[in-house]
This record gives structure tokens, sequence and C-alpha cells, in this order.
């Protein structure tokens, strides 16, 4: 009974705004374009929903000794509450901590509230996104020792990836990490700093927490001191810090005012590659340069980027990397849509880009699939994802090894909105629906956080959809 009350109050917190928002967003929804009788509603223009489901993800990935209560979905409990900086997120099906994606995709989720928070308020997920970017933040603090101001030592990773992926175990039932699974540096692994920065100025502008100021202020400088990146780790390599600093520089100045911060800005606001046409964890710069525009008013840095991917690709699904194709689809569509929102100043709208680019994802493809997790008939069902997948004993992999990836046949959990990695090209008949391919189904923070970008831009374009009261009998 007292686990019930737990449950059922956690589910009270979680979807109050939600449900309060129901009536008011509803009045916008509008019909879906028209399919013959024998096809999927695949919601196609839902997108008030679209971002309302887009935050559960990170309800699946919470870390530490407060999943249990925190968690919107029931099959979620603590774990890893031995770890040297509690709480999180972890990365992806698995349960490693890593900075470099968090840092990315707090810091995308803060500029998102930044630029639509209306769009939450309306649909009753600020809320939502509040407890999301708080833990973030909190995490980020936990993971940084200051003195005296300064940054003395910073935590960078938590988890082993060998050790780890050579396991699928639900994180509730893993090991304690100990201190050789810990990854901390005293000079460097200033990208990940500079994220940490960045999304801890930006909720410090949207939720007035002055320590996040405080942290924010001392891990920048550390970035910015020492300018280096750490390798020693991480499944994920970058490119460079320069990127990475200058798009906290940004959120510093937007909290501080102080013009040094815009100085460092501009430095990755001048010329165009093929690298600065994509924006992702491991390349901060587009996103440095929309900010910088929104303060200066030069948009053609920014601009000319996304022409180009959105001029090469009017009349197919955009493709940056075969592998996890649906994350930087949406990350870019994301981009496109910021500026859009901004089409006054900037004088560009990709919106009907956009929204083709998302109609491919939610199931209008040569393929019949959609890529986002319980949305409509045609959903995958199968993500990469240990906890979900509901696989109970694999220490030795013999579970794994006789599991035909499909969750029907292990009882697996609805990932609620979970955006699946995709197609290896524009064809869909490339995706492949079991979890045992990672290519097609992974999941993960920095994936999912260009289908809050998306949904919300959508949102605040268009104003269609309505929200749900709950999610369905996997959640709480």
């Amino acid at each position: 009974m007292e686990e019930n009350m737990k449950k059922q109050g956690k589910k009270n917190r979680i979807f109050a705004g939600i449900a309060a928002a129901v009536m008011a967003v509803s009045a916008t929804a509008v019909g879906v374009r028209s399919y013959s009788a024998n096809a999927a509603d695949l919601e196609l223009d839902n997108y008030a929903k679209l971002l309302q489901y887009s935050l559960y993800f990170y309800d699946a990935n919470m870390c530490g000794d407060k999943v249990g209560e925190t968690s919107a979905f029931s099959w979620r409990d603590n774990c890893h509450t031995g770890d040297v900086a509690l709480g999180g997120f972890h990365d992806a099906g698995d349960a490693i901590k890593c900075g470099l994606t968090a840092g990315f995709t707090a810091s995308t989720l803060g500029w998102m509230c930044y630029e639509y928070q209306d769009q939450f308020q309306q649909t009753g997920t600020m809320e939502h996104y509040q407890l999301i970017m708080n833990e973030f933040c909190d995490f980020f603090k936990a993971s940084t020792t200051l003195s005296g101001g300064e940054v003395t030592s910073f935590v960078y990773e938590m988890g082993e990836d060998g050790k780890d992926h050579s396991t699928w175990y639900a994180p509730e039932k893993m090991w304690d990490r100990d201190s050789s699974e810990t990854y901390s540096v005293t000079d460097g692994a200033s990208n990940v700093a500079a994220q940490y920065a960045a999304a801890l100025a930006q909720n410090y502008i949207i939720s007035g927490r002055e320590e996040d100021l405080t942290y924010a202020t001392a891990l920048y400088n550390f970035a910015a001191k020492y300018r280096k990146m750490t390798y020693e780790q991480s499944t994920y390599s970058d490119k460079d810090v320069q990127d990475d600093i200058s798009w906290a520089a940004g959120w510093m100045y937007l909290a501080t005012k102080q013009e040094d911060y815009l100085t460092e800005n501009s430095k990755y606001t001048s010329s165009t590659n093929d690298w600065t046409k994509d924006y992702c964890y491991a390349n901060a710069s587009l996103g440095a340069a929309i900010i910088n525009a929104e303060i200066t008013g030069n948009w053609s840095y920014a601009t000319s980027c996304i022409d180009s991917v959105v001029n090469a690709n009017q009349n197919q699904y955009y493709v940056m990397n075969s592998w996890g194709s649906a994350r930087h689809n949406t990350l870019m569509q994301t981009c496109a849509l910021v500026v859009s929102h901004h089409k006054d100043e900037s004088g560009k709208d990709y919106s009907e880009w956009a929204q083709k680019q998302m109609n491919y994802i939610l199931g209008d493809n040569n393929a019949n699939v959609c890529l986002v997790v319980g949305w409509n008939d045609v959903s995958a069902t199968s993500p990469h994802h240990r906890a979900a997948s509901n696989l109970t004993n694999s220490s030795d992999w013999h579970e794994y090894n006789s599991w035909d990836g499909d969750y029907a046949s292990s009882g697996g959990h609805i990932l609620y909105g979970a955006l699946c990695g995709g197609p290896t090209s524009s064809d869909f008949t490339t995706y492949q629906k079991t979890a045992k391919d990672a290519t097609s189904n992974e999941v993960a923070l920095d994936y999912q956080v260009g289908l809050v970008g998306a949904a919300a831009g959508l949102y605040a374009g268009y104003g269609t959809g309505s929200v749900v009261a709950e999610i369905g009998p996997e959640g709480t």
C-alpha cells in the first residue's frame, strides 16, 4: 500500500500541470491528414502531445536515490546510490553517466525553454521540464568541487564503458560503482565543463537559482582557462573545445550582460564548412551562432548553414549520419525552427521543411514505421534499452543471446516518447525493428532532446494538437 501511495503521489505531481492543460490546449487541436480506412492514424500534427511525450525518456533514464519517487514510470526505481556524484541521467540504453552528452542535452533543453517557455506553459509541461532540468543541474553541481569560487576538481563521467557494456542489466540490478569507475580532472574536460556552464546559466535565467549562476561562472572560467579535452574514458569523441566555450559564453552573456562573454561567443560565427552544418554533442557551433544572432542581429552564418541542408533535402528524409539518423534530423529541425521563430529578424522560415521531416519520423514514409515509441499504431516497439526490455537475468548473456529482440517476447515496457535511431539512409526500409540492432533502435539523451526541440518549435509555429491526461498503463 505504501508503494502504491508513493507511485500515486508521483503520478499526481507529474501530471497535475498536464491535466490542467488538457482543456486549454485541446481547443487548438485539428484533424490530421486523411488516410484510407485500414491505415494508421499517425497524429502527424499533434505537436502539443509530441512535446509532452518527448520529455518522458528522461524519466526512464533517471539515476540515483530519488528515481522511485520522481520518475513518471512505475517500472523504474533507485539505482547507483553509491555514486560519488548522485543523480543525473544514464546516457542511453546503458547506465553510463557521460558528461559530454549530458551537458549537450541539458544545454539544448534549456535553450528550448528559453525560446519556447510560453509553449511549455500552454501544454502544461513546464513543471515536468523544470524537474528534469533541475535534476541535470543538481548533478552538474554535485560533479564539481569548488574552492574560493574556483573549480578544483571536476567529474566528467561515471561508469566504465567496457564493464557496463558487457552486461544487459536493468540499472536497479547493477553493482555500486567505485572510484575506478569515476573519472575526474583538475585541468581538463573543458568541452564538458563549458556545456555544464551553459545549462546552469540557462537554468539561472529561467528559474532564478542563484547557486546555478555561481557554478556556471566557475565552470566557464575552468573551461576557458585550460581549453583542452579529455579522452581517457568516454565512448564519444569530440573535435574541438572552442565551439562549446563559445556556446557557453553566449549564455553567460545573456545571464550577466558582461561584454567579454559576447566577444568569446562571437568566435564561431564567421565561416561555414561541412562540419559546422550539424548541431550535436560534438559540435555546438551552430547553436552558438544562433544565440549570437539573437543578440547581435547578424543571422547570415546561421542561415547559410541551415540553407545548405534544407536546399539539399527538400524531398527526402535528411540523413547527416547513418548511425542515429533521427538524432541529427531532429536537431537540425530544432535549429531551423528556432531561426523560424525569429523569422521577422532572420528573414527565414523553415517551418514547412521541419514539418515534412517530422512527418517522415512519425510514420509518413515508405516503410510505414514511426520512430517515436508509443505514438501510433506503427510505432517502433523494441528500442535498444536495458531497463525497458525487462530481461531479468543477463549476467552471462544467456537470456539476451536467446532473445529475439522483440519486447513482446520479454514482457518489455513501453518507452513512451523515446526517439529511436532510425534508418541508415533516406529509405526507411533500412530500418530494423529488433532491439538488437542498435543502429536503428538506439535511444539516448542527445537523441531525445532533438525531438523536444522540434516538437516545441512545431507547436510554436502551428499551435496544433492536444496533450493527454495520462500516458497509459506503463506509466504511473
